[in-house]
């Protein structure tokens, strides 16, 4: 597994301290605590639009051009 550059670390805190301060309506994401590039996230379906009552989970990897892979 490579490492985030310096970075991409700095962005993705960045980004978690935003969402924990200020989550998004019907959104819950943080990144794995022994693995910064991997974010974990539930979007609860909205009231009133055909995805009401649904729960979709998804785990994400994030930055790869921090990597060096541009």
């Amino acid at each position: 597994v490579e490492q985030p550059t310096a970075e991409c670390t700095r962005r993705l805190r960045r980004e978690f301290a935003e969402v924990s301060q200020s989550p998004p309506d019907n959104i819950i994401a943080c990144p794995l605590p022994s693995n910064i590039l991997e974010w974990h996230y539930v979007i609860l379906g909205p009231e009133g639009t055909p995805y009401e009552g649904g729960v979709y989970v998804r785990a994400r990897a994030r930055c790869a051009r921090f990597l060096g892979r541009a």
